[in-house]
């Protein structure tokens, strides 16, 4: 049998992998603010002690991460379960788990993705490498078998089903998706597949029994952001749209089209005047310092209209500490995701959790509300659809409300209360969504402990 093509896989066991010794992790004082509904008396009854998080993606380790971050929080606080977290990848750089292990938040020590075959055979019997993990399970007696949760980023893609069947059928598999939307439409793909009446692979897979929860990705990052001064008056003039430069994902074009628009209609809104050759040019008079719209992403290529040079700024490839150094500076961060229901009905952006993580104010419409069930009023500005972005951003700029031929009332009212609120929010209320956000992730890793 072929092994198990890791995706990012969580393996949580009985019996230690390997024996990592003793030793005590630390947490940031920040992290001991979280929810203490933890902190008992006596051990908790628990089934899994020992996990292994494996990931063959450069990308996924603010997700893979964070969850070996709640993991270390229980654990550190109960020392008595004897707990430990191992992570496994096959890059020898992971820009986020490296900031992570600056900060305390997740052992020190990455392992090849590789060792996991023989660190889950050594404890009770020998193995060749070539092992399949299936084969591993299959060996391990009764007491000692291991689940595999799988993180779920596209609640959509099964070309990964054909080697999942194997996990479902043995009753050890769970989900675990990113958001609320992921999990949702991973059930329905579930749910499809189990009433596939005359596939008997599929039926045979029991799909309905795996268990799904949500985790979010968000991480404390406290120590890097710097406290702005609420009261400075400043206008809204730094703005991010953060991914990867690829057009299918993020709407570049639609944006850089409307916003030089915009700026050929009304230059000195944006902070900018006219020249000659096309270009804008900042206004040195201009009360609210130049507007600039930063993008941050890994790769992909981008034409950046002649326009827009002196108002685009990349941020190419950043390690993790300066990204995230970057996106807490902003005013506003954007999703920007290109039409269609991609990342409102099956896949988890992580532009929404940086907005979070960072404590700056995400653009957002009802839609998007809807679909990222976790954010609130202080985390989001709320847009009526019919507002695009780059209107949204010049009305909240200037103070001026967009003007839309129409007398609807609820519109109206929405563009009212978009106004009335303004683009500030409040750090405080960051702080609030994140530790609910952190206790929620504690209460799903601990029911996923007990085999709940």
């Amino acid at each position: 049998m072929p092994r198990l093509r890791l995706i990012v896989y969580i393996f949580l066991t009985f019996a230690a992998l390997v024996n990592l010794g003793r030793r005590s992790r630390t947490i940031s004082g920040a992290v001991q603010r979280t929810s203490d509904y933890l902190k008992v008396a006596q051990p908790l009854p628990v089934r899994r002690r020992h996990v292994a998080i494996i990931s063959k993606f450069n990308t996924n380790g603010e997700v893979y991460g964070i969850v070996a971050w709640t993991l270390n929080r229980i654990f550190t606080r109960n020392p008595e379960l004897r707990g430990w977290v191992k992570l496994y990848t096959q890059w020898d750089e992971q820009r986020f788990v490296e900031l992570a292990q600056e900060l305390g938040m997740v052992p020190g020590e990455i392992h090849p993705v590789d060792d996991i075959y023989d660190d889950l055979a050594r404890r009770d019997f020998a193995t060749g490498e070539n092992e399949s993990i299936d084969l591993i399970w299959d060996m391990r007696p009764a007491d000692k078998k291991f689940q595999v949760v799988c993180i779920v980023h596209n609640g959509l893609d099964t070309t990964w089903f054909g080697e999942l069947r194997e996990w479902t059928r043995r009753g050890a598999m769970r989900f675990l998706p990113i958001s609320e939307h992921v999990a949702a439409s991973s059930r329905s793909v579930l749910r499809d597949l189990s009433d596939m009446k005359y596939n008997r692979t599929e039926l045979d897979a029991l799909y309905e029994y795996v268990k799904i929860d949500v985790h979010y990705c968000i991480a404390d990052l406290s120590s890097l952001i710097v406290p702005r001064d609420e009261g400075n008056g400043r206008g809204l003039a730094n703005v991010m749209i953060q991914g990867n430069f690829d057009p299918k994902r993020r709407d570049y074009e639609g944006t850089f089209s409307e916003l030089v628009a915009s700026l050929k209609e009304d230059p000195a809104a944006w902070g900018y005047l006219a020249d000659n050759s096309g270009r804008f040019e900042p206004d040195p008079n201009s009360i609210i310092p130049p507007f600039e719209l930063h993008l941050a992403g890994m790769s992909g290529q981008l034409d950046i209209p002649l326009e827009l040079k002196n108002i685009v700024k990349i941020h190419w490839q950043l390690s993790a500490r300066p990204f995230y150094q970057v996106a807490q500076s902003m005013d506003v961060i954007i999703p920007s995701f290109v039409s269609g229901d991609r990342y409102y009905e099956a896949v988890g952006s992580s532009t929404i959790h940086t907005a979070v993580e960072c404590n700056v104010p995400l653009l957002a419409s009802r839609r998007l509300r809807e679909a990222y069930k976790f954010l609130d009023d202080a985390a989001t500005i709320v847009r009526p659809q019919a507002i695009s972005e780059i209107q949204a951003l010049k009305a909240l700029r200037t103070g001026i409300p967009p003007q839309l031929a129409t007398n609807n009332p609820m519109f109206v009212a929405d563009v009212e209360r978009m106004m009335a609120q303004g683009w500030r929010r409040p750090r405080e209320g960051f702080e609030k969504l994140k530790e609910r956000l952190w206790t929620a992730n504690e209460q799903v890793i601990d029911r996923i402990l007990r085999d709940e």
